[in-house]
């Protein structure tokens, strides 16, 4: 069994949608709250490494276990603001922040309507946010307040599937819709709720609101899908100008989901800015842009679903390239001028438009979708450093250098192929390194499973004089010509996405 998360649209009445609003805008002083309490806490925790007292007015900062500065921190009425107030006498900050709101002395009368559990879900969120931010191995962004025009998107009840069953699922005679249930909101009509809802074991539900209305996501026990076993590994670079490229040279355009909308996004965006500002037309086209966001957004996540899903069925040993997508889209460096003046051109805007289509293209989402379901399906996944990947030669292993124009890899032995398929095989040998099964690579380029051979059958094949794998780069004497070359395509390669219709007969 797996948890998976289902979505279903709900379609709440005029009262219960506005509801739904002022609780989430009420919510961020939940937000804010706890979030003023961490910092607090933190700030105290910095005082107590240092050797002398500091008066609470001095905000610290402190970076890699040191202190970088301090200074006396103002108001913009020109008090000084106390970075240390409500945490001073308090010995457990976080055990405080935990049960202040539960508890109705402690939060304002106007937000005592909003339900306890939705409360306990923004101070889940924004522990959940708090922690990524602790982290040392994988620092993130501290978490910022929330101000005016921020918004929370949901409302979160972690104990909807405990002993009470607070969503109550109700069917609606003669069809599939129905009704679930939440505290204070009462029932909230769902299309198509027993289609897809068909356990009545489930856990957490949220209230989700998007451009296209409010959605219900609840997470459910499914019966894991036994996939057919599969004998063949593949190698697989990603990149831009393919999404994909195996071994077998099979290649998968991006979808460029992004830039095909961008007329549209830019037509939107022109428009609203001639427009009178806080006008109610200024609002409505605001509206139709975050639309065309969430349209933009949800093609590009079913997009990679389904490349991923089509991957992890085809092949039962999976090699990715580890991909440093933060340091590929880092910006330029400024470059001073030798007099002092000013700055060279660094080539900043040429970066932004790759940093641009490395966004559109959501290759993280990818590569972490495909080891996902890779996990679950019982398949082998493994990730290989990036290192030589596109120099080296697939065939002998000789280092080409070429620069990013250069899309063809020819090679001193005569080898000549795409420049990101030869990086997908030495993606494969390095990950036939790290598989647990040993395959006879030769073999999947004539349509066959070859089941894995063990290393002594290998061993008992080299005494034999029979061919065999080798660990780095194959069998260097024959050449890319041979029938038998480990990378020689014997089979047409095909796209992953096969043509639309059939061809007519004449």
């Amino acid at each position: 069994m797996s948890i998976v998360t289902l979505e279903l649209k709900i379609y709440p009445t005029v009262a219960q949608a506005q509801t739904i609003d002022l609780w989430l805008e009420q919510l961020k002083w939940v937000w804010n709250r706890g979030l003023e309490l961490r910092l607090e806490a933190q700030q105290r925790r910095w005082r107590e490494k240092l050797d002398r007292p500091l008066p609470d007015s001095l905000k610290l900062k402190w970076k890699n276990g040191k202190l970088v500065s301090c200074g006396v921190r103002k108001t913009k009425a020109g008090h000084k603001y106390c970075e240390v107030r409500t945490c001073r006498d308090i010995d457990s900050p976080k055990k405080f922040v935990q049960c202040e709101f539960f508890r109705s002395d402690n939060i304002p009368q106007w937000l005592q309507d909003v339900p306890t559990k939705f409360k306990s879900g923004v101070n889940d969120a924004l522990d959940k946010a708090w922690k990524a931010y602790s982290d040392p191995k994988h620092p993130g962004r501290r978490p910022r307040f929330k101000g005016k025009h921020d918004k929370l998107k949901s409302l979160l009840n972690r104990n909807a599937g405990g002993k009470c069953k607070e969503l109550k699922p109700e069917r609606i005679p003669g069809g599939d819709n129905g009704y679930v249930r939440f505290p204070k909101l009462g029932k909230l009509y769902v299309k198509g709720l027993f289609k897809r809802f068909l356990s009545d074991e489930y856990g957490s539900a949220r209230i989700l609101k998007e451009p296209s209305g409010y959605y219900l996501q609840v997470c459910v026990n499914a019966p894991d899908v036994v996939l057919p076993v599969s004998y063949r590994a593949v190698g697989i670079d990603p990149g831009l100008k393919s999404v994909i490229t195996t071994d077998a040279g099979r290649e998968v355009a991006p979808p460029k989901i992004y830039r095909n909308q961008l007329h549209k996004l830019r037509r939107l965006q022109r428009k609203a800015s001639r427009q009178a500002k806080g006008s109610s037309n200024q609002k409505k086209t605001y509206h139709l842009i975050a639309r065309l966001h969430e349209k933009i957004r949800r093609s590009r996540n079913a997009f990679n679903h389904k490349l991923s899903t089509k991957i992890v069925r085809e092949y039962g040993s999976i090699a990715m390239e580890d991909l440093q997508i933060k340091n590929l889209t880092r910006k330029p460096k400024a470059k001073p001028q030798e007099n002092g003046l000013g700055y060279e051109q660094n080539g900043a805007k040429r970066k932004a438009g790759l940093n641009k289509s490395f966004a559109d293209s959501a290759l993280g989402d990818l590569i972490s979708k495909i080891e996902s379901k890779s996990k679950v399906a019982g398949r082998e996944f493994v990730k290989v450093p990036a290192h030589y990947s596109t120099i080296n030669c697939s065939q002998c292993g000789e280092k080409i250098k070429k620069s990013l124009s250069v899309r063809t890899h020819r090679c001193t032995c005569g080898y000549v192929a795409g420049r990101d398929e030869n990086a997908a095989q030495n993606i494969l040998l390095k990950g036939c390194e790290l598989f647990k099964q040993t395959y006879r690579s030769w073999e999947w380029k004539r349509g066959a499973s070859p089941k894995p051979v063990s290393a002594s059958e290998i061993e008992g094949q080299q005494e034999a004089g029979k061919p065999a794998p080798s660990p780095e780069y194959g069998d260097r004497s024959r050449g890319s010509g041979d029938v038998n070359s480990p990378f020689a395509p014997l089979i047409p390669s095909q796209a992953l996405n096969p043509p639309k219709g059939r061809n007519k007969k004449k």
